[in-house]
């Protein structure tokens, strides 16, 4: 197997990016960038409105949607959007604000870790509740149905993640695929040891990446490359092992 290094994931992210501008309507993206928007301006507001709230919840189910969460037999695609809004109450608490990375030196190495398991078990418990819910009505008989059979997708909380805060990739096939071929082996799933190991390779080019990620504007608020927010460190990681993930 073809190793790759944290240099090819950025080289990576660059060539996706450029992609991206050149058809940003056509852009599962931009799906992305409006999400994590609406994120950031609901933890900036003074008091988090009704409407703000309602615009994060439709923003994320947008956003899992066009990322392969609502396909098939998910437990989501049965439920309206408001299923996200302990979630997006959560999030834009002071609590987690500190976790939505912004491009800027050693933040790989300032990552408050305890709060983000903190994040991830009460995201999971969430879901889990909803699903166990789902899966336990059948509403064509309006009688109890089967209970669902194991956790809740392990790429799901990771994609939550990465859509609203930017804090962690997304662990899909593609990013785990590009993961195994790096010298470090970094593991497949989120985990602790996971993100040490994908910290430590990408402190390695830190200069690099940061310079990346002031080159990647978003794309989604005025077009063209208007605005002036850029995306996070962990997006860049995320869009360049995804890129490797499809050779």
């Amino acid at each position: 197997m073809e190793s790759i290094n944290a240099s090819d994931v950025l080289e990576a992210a660059r060539k996706m990016y450029s992609n991206i501008k050149e058809r940003e309507k056509c852009s599962g993206e931009l799906s992305w960038e409006r999400c994590y928007q609406s994120f950031r301006e609901l933890q900036n507001a003074a008091r988090a409105s009704e409407r703000l709230e309602d615009e994060a919840c439709l923003s994320l189910a947008v956003y899992l949607a066009s990322y392969g969460m609502y396909r098939g037999s998910s437990f989501v695609s049965r439920c309206d959007a408001s299923i996200h809004r302990p979630i997006v109450e959560m999030l834009a608490s002071e609590e987690y604000r500190e976790l939505a990375f912004r491009a800027q030196k050693g933040f790989l190495q300032s990552v408050d870790r305890e709060r983000l398991w903190k994040l991830e078990k009460r995201v999971s418990a969430h879901y889990g509740e909803v699903r166990t819910e789902v899966f336990s009505w059948d509403p064509t008989e309006g009688t109890k149905a089967r209970k669902p059979v194991g956790p809740v997708s392990q790429i799901l909380v990771p994609k939550i993640l990465l859509g609203t805060l930017g804090c962690v990739p997304a662990y899909d096939a593609r990013f785990c695929k590009s993961a195994k071929k790096f010298a470090s082996r970094v593991p497949c799933s989120l985990s602790e040891n996971s993100l040490v190991k994908l910290y430590e390779a990408f402190s390695e080019v830190e200069d690099d990446l940061e310079r990346t990620c002031g080159e990647m504007v978003f794309l989604s608020a005025g077009g063209g490359g208007s605005n002036d927010l850029t995306y996070p460190p962990v997006k860049v990681i995320d869009m360049g092992m995804w890129c490797l993930g499809g050779c």
